[in-house]
């Protein structure tokens, strides 16, 4: 099990946890708050390999983003 070594217990990560309930609110969201990450599961964000270190995230999930499709013109 791998643990992260400079996390300390009641060290917060994260200073604000957005979750829009639409694309346009979550663009609206990163204008508001243009340092932080869009949040897609997290894995890398989360990551101990990461130098990332995010105080505002915007969650994704929840706003179907999960397929691209080809609409003709």
């Amino acid at each position: 099990m791998e643990t992260l070594a400079n996390v300390h217990p009641g060290e917060i990560l994260l200073e604000e946890f957005l979750k829009p309930t639409s694309p346009k609110e979550a663009v609206s969201f990163k204008n508001k708050y243009p340092n932080a990450l869009y949040l897609g599961g997290g894995t890398w964000i989360n990551s101990s390999y990461s130098n990332l270190n995010p105080k505002t995230v915007i969650s994704l999930a929840g706003l179907s983003l999960n397929k691209i499709e080809k609409k003709s013109d």
